[in-house]
C-alpha cells in the first residue's frame, strides 16, 4: 500500500472515530451539566461574587452546583456530592470569562478552544521537528482524535492546554530559549504533578536559566492565588491535593480509573489488601523513575535527538507515577508519541517498535475504552513500560544516524 493511501486511510480511522464519539457524547443528555467543567465554571462565579476564599468549601460549590443542575434540567439524587475544584487558586483567573457566559455557551467555547490548542500543539511540534506538512496535520487530527483528548473535550477538562503549553515548553529548550522552556513550563503548574520531573531533569542537566525563568513565574502565579483566594485558599487547596492522593481517594476523585500504577494497584487490591496496593504502587514507580534514570545517563552524538528521547521518558513517566491521572490526562502521550514517531523515522528508535506502540496506543486503546475505562488505564501504563523500554534499548546502542532536521 502506498504511503498516500496509508495516509488516507488513517485520515478515514480518524474522522470515523471522532464523530463516533461525538454522536455518542450528543445521545448523552446535557453534556455541560454533566462535566468537570461545571466545577471550574462554578468556582469562577464564586470568585466573581467576591467568595474565592470558599472555591474549595465543598458546601458552597455544591449550592452553586446544584443551581447550575437544576437549570439543565438535571435530577439530583439523594446522595450527590459536590464535584471539587481541583486546580490551584491562580488558574480560576482563566475560567473567569467564561463565566460571564451561559454555561452550555461557556461550554462549547472552552472546547472549541482546548481542540484549537491540542492542534496546533502537534502541527508546530511536528513540523519544527521537520514533518510536512501533510504529514503534520495528519497527525494532529490523530491527536485530536486519541480517545483521552476526546474524553478531556467531553469532559470539558484542562488536558488540552496541559499539552499546548508542555510541547511550547519542550520546543523552547530544543531551539535553545531558556526563558520559553521555563515560562511555559511554569504555566503548567495548573497540573503540578506533570511539572515535578521535567522540572527535576532541567536540574539534572544544569539547566539554570530555565529553572530562575520557572521560579520567578511560578512565585507570581502563587502570589496572584493568594490575591485571589487568600492564604486560607492556598491551605484549603493544599489539603484538597492530600486528601485526593490518600489511598481511596475521595468521593468524586477515586483512584479506580485512574491510568497509573496507582490506579492499577487499585484495581487489583485496594478493596482487599490497601496495604498490598499501596506496595504495588511504590515498586511500580520505581521500576519507572529507575528505567527513566537509565534513558537519562545515556545519548546519542545528536544532542537534539537525545533530549526528545529524554523528554519522552519523562512524560511517559510523569503520566504513569503521578497520584492522580485519569483518562484525559493521558493525552499528554501525545508529545512522546510526536517524538518517538521522529525518532523512528531519523533510525535512531526501531520504526516497526514504535510504530506497533503508536497503533496499540491509539487503536486498542479505542477499543478498550468502548469497553470502561478502567481497561484503556491498564493498557496506559502497560504502553508507557514499553516505550521506556523501546528507549532504553534503543540508546543503548548509540549509533551513528543522521541528526534531526528542525
Amino acid at each position: 500500500m502506498s504511503v498516500r493511501w496509508s495516509r488516507v486511510g488513517l485520515a478515514g480511522y480518524a474522522g470515523g472515530t471522532g464523530l463516533g464519539f461525538l454522536a455518542a457524547a450528543l445521545s448523552a443528555g446535557p453534556l455541560a451539566a454533566r462535566s468537570d467543567f461545571m466545577s471550574f465554571y462554578s468556582a469562577a462565579s464564586l470568585l466573581l461574587q467576591g467568595r474565592g476564599d470558599r472555591i474549595y468549601d465543598l458546601n458552597v460549590l455544591g449550592a452553586q452546583q446544584a443551581i447550575l443542575l437544576t437549570a439543565a434540567n438535571v435530577r439530583l439524587t439523594e446522595n450527590a456530592v459536590a464535584l471539587p475544584y481541583p486546580l490551584p487558586p491562580f488558574a480560576t483567573l482563566w475560567f473567569l470569562p467564561f463565566a460571564l457566559l451561559p454555561l452550555n455557551l461557556a461550554y462549547l467555547l472552552w472546547d472549541g478552544l482546548s481542540a484549537v490548542a491540542v492542534l496546533f500543539a502537534i502541527w508546530r511540534t511536528l513540523r519544527t521537528l521537520g514533518w510536512a506538512p501533510d504529514a503534520a496535520g495528519l497527525g494532529a487530527l490523530l491527536g485530536l482524535t486519541y480517545i483521552p483528548s476526546l474524553a478531556s473535550l467531553l469532559l470539558g477538562q484542562t488536558s488540552l492546554f496541559l499539552v499546548l503549553v508542555l510541547a511550547l515548553a519542550a520546543l523552547s529548550l530544543l531551539a535553545g530559549r531558556s526563558r520559553g522552556a521555563g515560562l511555559y513550563l511554569a504555566l503548567a503548574l495548573f497540573k503540578p504533578q506533570y511539572v515535578v520531573l521535567p522540572l527535576l531533569g532541567l536540574l539534572a542537566r544544569r539547566q539554570w536559566r530555565p529553572i530562575a525563568w520557572f521560579a520567578g513565574l511560578a512565585l507570581v502565579l502563587a502570589a496572584v492565588g493568594i490575591a485571589l483566594a487568600g492564604v486560607t485558599g492556598l491551605i484549603d487547596y493544599i489539603s484538597l491535593l492530600r486528601s485526593i492522593s490518600a489511598p481511596g481517594g475521595i468521593p468524586t476523585i477515586r483512584p479506580f480509573a485512574m491510568t497509573n500504577w496507582r490506579g492499577m494497584a487499585s484495581r487489583l487490591f485496594l478493596e482487599h489488601d490497601p496495604g498490598l496496593a499501596m506496595a504495588m504502587t511504590l515498586a511500580g514507580n520505581a521500576l519507572t523513575l529507575l528505567l527513566v534514570v537509565l534513558v537519562w545517563r545515556r545519548g546519542w552524538p545528536d544532542e537534539r535527538s537525545t533530549w526528545l528521547a529524554r523528554l519522552s521518558a519523562l512524560l511517559v513517566a510523569a503520566l504513569v507515577v503521578s497520584p492522580h491521572a485519569y483518562p484525559h490526562d493521558a493525552a499528554i502521550l501525545i508529545l512522546p508519541a510526536c517524538w518517538m514517531a521522529t525518532l523512528a523515522r531519523s533510525g535512531h528508535l526501531h520504526l516497526p517498535a514504535v510504530i506497533a506502540l503508536l497503533a496499540l496506543g491509539h487503536g486498542l486503546g479505542f477499543i478498550s475504552g468502548l469497553f470502561g475505562l478502567r481497561g484503556f488505564a491498564d493498557l496506559n501504563v502497560l504502553l508507557a513500560l514499553g516505550a521506556l523500554a523501546i528507549l532504553l534499548w534503543s540508546l543503548r546502542r548509540r549509533v551513528e544516524v543522521a541528526p534531526l532536521l528542525g
